[in-house]
C-alpha cells in the first residue's frame, strides 16, 4: 500500500490520529471502536488535470492543516474520529485556497471512506462511503466496488480463477458514483472493468480474498489520460 503524506495533530479540535507510521495500515475490527474510523483517500491523477502526476495536495479540518504532501493513490488512516460533523478542505500543496470543500458528518461506529475523484466528465469532487462492519455469513468475504473514474458507464466482473473465461458475477450498467456489495468464498478472485456492453477488459486487479475480512476497490483515473486503475483498501475482523 502507498505512503500517506505527513499527518499533523490537530489539538484545537480534539482530533485522535492512530498512526504508528506515515504508512496507511489495514483495519483490524476485531476491537471495538466507539468514535468513527475513517480513510481519506487521494485518487484524481494530476495528468487528468494537466499537473505533475502525483497531484500533491495539502488537506485541511475545521479550518486546520491535517495532512500534507498528500500524492495520488495515497491512503491515510485509520483515523479515529468523535462523531460530528467537519469541514474538510484539500487544496494544492503549499496553497490555502481549497479546490474541494465540504462539511461531512461522522458517526458514533461508523466505518468510512472519503475520497477525492474525477466525475464523469473529468472534473473534480469528493464522496463519502460508509460500510458495513457485521459479521459476514459464513466467514465469508465482503467485496465492495466503486465507479469513481471519468469514463461513462461500465460493466464489473469477478472470476474465481485468473485467466478463467466466465465471470461467476457481474454487474452490468455502473455510472460514476455508483458502488456495489457482494459476499463472496475466500479465495484468489480477478475483478476486471470495461465499457458498458463491449466485452472489453481495460483494467483488471487480482486480490486474495480472506474469510471475515473486506476488501474495497476504487476504479479511478481517466480513459482519456489512459490513467484508469484500481486502488484497494484492505478491513480485517468481520466476524
Amino acid at each position: 500500500m502507498k505512503k500517506t503524506g505527513k499527518i499533523l495533530g490537530l489539538g484545537l479540535i480534539g482530533f485522535l490520529f492512530l498512526f504508528g507510521t506515515v504508512k496507511a495500515q489495514d483495519l483490524d475490527l476485531s476491537s471495538s471502536h466507539t468514535s468513527a474510523t475513517v480513510y481519506v483517500i487521494h485518487g484524481i491523477p494530476g495528468l487528468d488535470l494537466g499537473l505533475d502526476p502525483a497531484l500533491s495536495v495539502d488537506v485541511w479540518v475545521n479550518d486546520a492543516p491535517a495532512i500534507q504532501g498528500f500524492e495520488f493513490e495515497d491512503i491515510a488512516g485509520p483515523l479515529s474520529l468523535p462523531a460530528g460533523t467537519y469541514n474538510i478542505k484539500i487544496a494544492l500543496a503549499g496553497t490555502t485556497d481549497a479546490v474541494i470543500e465540504a462539511d461531512v458528518p461522522f458517526y458514533e461506529h461508523e466505518l468510512a471512506v472519503v475520497i477525492a475523484h474525477l466525475t464523469e466528465e473529468g472534473g473534480i469532487t469528493a464522496s463519502k462511503f460508509s460500510y458495513d462492519k457485521s459479521p459476514t455469513p459464513g466467514h465469508d468475504a465482503r467485496f465492495y466496488f466503486h465507479h469513481l473514474a471519468a469514463a461513462p458507464s461500465v460493466d464489473a466482473s469477478a472470476y474465481r480463477v485468473f485467466g478463467a473465461q466466465d465471470p461467476m458475477f457481474r454487474v452490468d450498467d455502473l455510472s460514476n458514483g455508483d458502488k456495489f456489495m457482494v459476499e463472496v468464498s475466500p479465495k484468489d478472485w480477478k475483478f476486471s472493468l470495461g465499457p458498458t456492453g463491449t466485452g472489453i477488459e481495460l483494467v483488471s486487479k487480482k486480490a486474495n480474498l480472506r474469510k471475515a475480512n473486506g476488501y474495497l476497490l476504487y476504479a479511478v483515473g481517466s480513459l482519456e489520460f489512459q490513467t484508469f486503475t484500481f486502488i484497494s483498501l484492505k478491513i480485517k475482523g468481520l466476524r
